[in-house]
């Protein structure tokens, strides 16, 4: 069946195109495509490429494994091909159609010639089977023969189209499965009959919705009137009152007020010091009484 689908393949580009195009094969999840004819300069041979898909450009040769596979499937016969490996972005920088780098010294996998690349304006880079695979830098306005790479096509489409398109981008992965247990929080969205009340302290709608007010006070006291009580109150007041404007009239003699109030108003009269003062007084008048008697019942000399 794979061959079949890889038969297809290979028809429908020689179809299409019309041109010799070869699909030499699919190698580590990559699919190599050699364009022998028409050839043409690097720029415009990068840009037949991408017309085979949105993936494919001038090929990548990743490693010692990938150069083997294309070069088995090739033949000794093809003298130079392009591959995707150029300086034309920035001079002396060599970097792969990804954006990975290709250059001399580089970590990653290169074959270069030996004195290759020259450092000249020869900013374009052909692989040569006749000479193991080595890369050299060549004119960019050259034409050549040409290897692509990109994506492995798929070799067995659904036989049937999706209910409506994807808009947005797809995962990389399937979901393995849906998830059975419901989210810690809810929902930020309305449900059918949304509830109006958002919780002033976590920004968030009340789990279950209330039925009946609470017989408990609120956390946070309401704040005060703006206008005062019609009752007063019984108890002294916590801090004294400010100065009046006017002065105070005490038994018709008037005396200034304070500039500020008293900071420590007197604190209110216990039980313990009235009776105090009752029995001084009473002790007083006793003792006033008896001095006047004294005074009235001694005999005048």
């Amino acid at each position: 069946m794979k061959i079949c689908y890889f038969l297809l393949f290979s028809i429908f580009f020689i179809k299409v195109f019309g041109d010799d195009v070869t699909v030499i094969g699919n190698f580590e999840n990559v699919n190599y495509v050699f364009v022998a004819n028409p050839m043409y300069n690097y720029t415009d041979a990068n840009l037949y490429c991408k017309n085979i898909s949105s993936s494919h450009t001038l090929a990548k040769i990743p490693n010692e494994r990938a150069r083997d596979f294309v070069l088995i499937n090739l033949g000794i016969n093809v003298q130079d091909v392009y591959i995707g490996c150029d300086e034309i972005d920035s001079f002396g920088y060599w970097t792969w159609q990804d954006g990975t780098d290709c250059g001399p010294g580089s970590p990653n996998f290169t074959n270069w010639n030996p004195g290759e690349p020259n450092l000249n304006s020869q900013a374009c880079t052909q692989m040569r089977s006749s000479q193991g695979g080595r890369w050299a830098d060549v004119w960019c306005d050259s034409v050549s023969r040409f290897l692509c790479s990109g994506d492995v096509p798929t070799t067995s489409p659904s036989t049937s189209p999706s209910r409506s398109p994807t808009t947005a981008t797809p995962t990389s992965a399937q979901t393995a499965s849906p998830t059975y247990t419901p989210t810690e929080s809810p929902t930020r969205k309305p449900t059918n009959s949304p509830t109006d009340f958002v919780d002033p302290y976590t920004d968030q709608p009340p789990d279950v919705d209330t039925d009946a007010p609470t017989k408990n006070p609120t956390i946070s006291p309401t704040p005060p009137t703006s206008f005062p009580s019609k009752n007063p109150t019984f108890e002294n007041t916590a801090s004294p009152t400010a100065p009046t404007e006017s002065p105070t009239i005490n038994f018709g003699i008037q005396s200034t007020p304070t500039s500020a109030p008293t900071l420590n108003p007197n604190p209110p009269m216990t039980e313990a010091t009235k009776s105090t003062i009752i029995f001084l007084s009473s002790l007083f008048a006793a003792a006033i009484t008896m001095m006047i008697c004294y005074a009235s019942c001694a005999p005048h000399k």
